[in-house]
């Protein structure tokens, strides 16, 4: 785009939910559209994170959103199970992508003082073709095209699976204490292109994040 002009809208989220009561006393929720990612412990709204700024596990390892649908299953009121279908990292409508896996489970226990929540995103993440050489912004993880493959197709795009696990643990030790730690474990295999080589690359990923939360009143934590 020229100087000056909208490069276009990019909606966060765009999504249609349903409840039925079925299966279980609690339910199944299915919603399909654009949706907030369900990996990891910080969420993509500053208003739903602890602080502001937000650590390189959150920035690179992990997806913002995903286009596709979701369904949870209310198991109990302290378990629920997630599967869903998506199509890829923070990607919109297209119909050349192939479509990857969303799912987990999240369990309270402990007299509630507990919660373990486990994710898994998996399915090719590349682009179908390679990008335009003279792309101004390169999506985060997307190497630069060498001018010999520009905008052409990508044969390595269906085995390019990019897996990724989370595990957050939160913990109560008090009314007033509250702990959250974090793993992520990542991996992709057949990555083109990374520090200019023409070779193909594994690339993998892991990261740990912790959490102590004070609340000394309902207004200041």
């Amino acid at each position: 785009n020229k100087p000056g002009r909208f490069a276009g809208y990019d909606p966060a989220q765009m999504y249609a939910e349903v409840h039925l009561p079925v299966l279980t006393k609690g339910g199944l929720d299915i919603k399909g559209g654009r949706f907030y990612t369900l990996a990891g412990y910080e969420v993509v709204p500053a208003t739903g994170r602890p602080l502001l700024s937000v650590p390189m596990m959150f920035n690179y390892g992990q997806p913002f959103t995903h286009f596709g649908a979701l369904s949870t299953l209310h198991v109990t009121d302290k378990f629920n199970f997630y599967n869903g279908i998506i199509n890829g990292w923070d990607r919109w409508i297209n119909h050349t992508y192939k479509w990857g896996y969303i799912g987990g489970f999240s369990w309270t226990f402990n007299d509630d003082k507990t919660t373990l929540a486990t994710t898994v995103v998996a399915g090719p993440n590349q682009f179908p073709h390679f990008l335009p050489t003279n792309t101004a912004i390169q999506p985060t993880g997307t190497p630069v095209t060498p001018p010999a493959f520009s905008g052409r197709r990508d044969p390595m795009y269906a085995s390019q699976n990019r897996t990724l696990f989370t595990t957050v643990l939160t913990h109560k030790w008090s009314d007033k204490l509250t702990q959250v730690m974090e793993s992520d474990q990542a991996w992709e295999p057949n990555i083109p292109f990374v520090n200019g080589s023409t070779k193909l690359t594994n690339e993998s990923w892991f990261s740990f994040g912790n959490w102590f939360l004070y609340q000394f009143n309902e207004k200041f934590t």
